[in-house]
């Protein structure tokens, strides 16, 4: 019995597919940002300050910060929603990774587009999950609106963080630059 051949050329995966996927990775990232404001805004400091506590986090790390620093801040009265929010861009963060950490194939006999997913670890099976553009998209509107229905949560409780305002240069402020210095090594 031959094994059914799939093509994994990302030339031959269909540009509206290809953008359903971008609109997913967009969406993730708007979404995660929100999540890190979130954590800077619930831990009660400046965004500049508070930088270091979500620069370059995983996606569960950060869902965990924000979840323990929930427990600790002044949303008591709304702890329930603001863990139905986490449940629910925790759900779309699982989506996004499906249609981001994948392959994507189509099959050349019948062109429907597929997601090769991997198996668990110490597997060497995936599975083959048929797609549509419309499903993806789908998933990118789900995922995105978890961010902002936390964006408006956030915004509601005022817990959003203070942003101070950047250092500007000279030439920013509409102002005429410095002179420069000639600069003359000593003793010539």
């Amino acid at each position: 019995m031959s094994q059914k051949e799939y093509n994994f050329d990302p030339h031959a995966i269909p540009a509206d597919l290809l953008a359903a996927i971008g609109e997913v990775a967009v969406a993730s990232a708007h979404t995660e940002y929100v999540v890190e404001l979130a954590i800077r805004g619930c831990g009660g400091s400046e965004a500049a300050s508070s930088k270091g506590m979500t620069t370059r986090g995983a996606t569960r790390s950060l869902e965990n910060a924000l979840n323990s620093i929930a427990a600790s801040s002044n949303v008591d009265d709304d702890r329930d929603r603001l863990g139905e929010l986490l449940d629910q861009i925790t759900y779309g963060f699982q989506r996004a990774a499906i249609y981001i950490h994948n392959s994507v194939c189509v099959d050349p006999q019948t062109g429907q587009c597929l997601i090769a997913t991997r198996g668990d670890r110490g597997e060497l099976s995936g599975e083959l999950i048929p797609v549509t553009v419309a499903e993806i998209r789908a998933e990118a509107d789900f995922i995105y609106q978890g961010g902002i229905t936390l964006l408006a949560f956030l915004m509601q409780k005022k817990l959003l963080p203070t942003l101070r305002r950047s250092v500007r240069s000279s030439a920013q402020k509409g102002q005429m630059p410095r002179k420069r210095r000639d600069r003359r090594v000593v003793g010539e």
